[in-house]
């Protein structure tokens, strides 16, 4: 079984990430793929919504797809939980997906470098992000554990641009 994880705050969940997770299904053949929803993003400050309510938005905006499931996740570093997901499910080959976006930021994350040794990376173009891949600091690590990378339409959409919309018209 392969199965893809989508982590991250989902705060809040929106047409872009169903949109790369349809990808991941497509393009890597994977059975599922699972929403990872993090109580808190150690890179960011306190998320606005609560937890419970960002799990609730993502079973419901995912319910006509019985091939993207919602995962709560209690572990707070992507590393750790990746870890333990290989430890608990040894016969699932698992794929970590991410936006390009992510890529800016991925030499902040804690333990990164165990985390790419690890991981089956999935990158998939968000704006024009990639087209500066080469400058990112933690691509030099990455590249030699080839990752996947796909070139996908941009959607012009993103939980902060939503939640900034949603601070405008209040």
């Amino acid at each position: 079984m392969k199965v893809g994880i989508l982590g991250g705050s989902f705060n809040p969940p929106h047409a872009g990430h169903i949109h790369i997770s349809k990808l991941a299904l497509k393009k890597l053949g994977l059975n599922q793929v699972w929403w990872v929803v993090a109580k808190q993003n150690p890179l960011k400050e306190n998320q606005e919504k609560s937890y419970q309510k960002r799990l609730n938005l993502c079973a419901e905006i995912l319910q006509k797809d019985r091939r993207i499931l919602v995962k709560k996740c209690d572990e707070i570093y992507s590393y750790k939980l990746l870890e333990n997901l290989q430890k608990k499910f040894p016969q699932i080959k698992f794929f970590w997906i991410m936006g390009g976006d992510n890529l800016e930021n991925l030499h902040k994350w804690k333990n990164y470098r165990a985390f790419i040794k690890n991981a089956k990376i999935a990158i998939f173009s968000r704006e024009k992000t990639l087209m500066n891949i080469q400058k990112m600091p933690a691509w030099n690590f990455l590249k030699n554990y080839q990752p996947k990378i796909f070139w996908s339409e941009n959607l012009n959409i993103s939980s902060t641009k939503i939640r900034n919309e949603e601070l405008h018209n209040r």
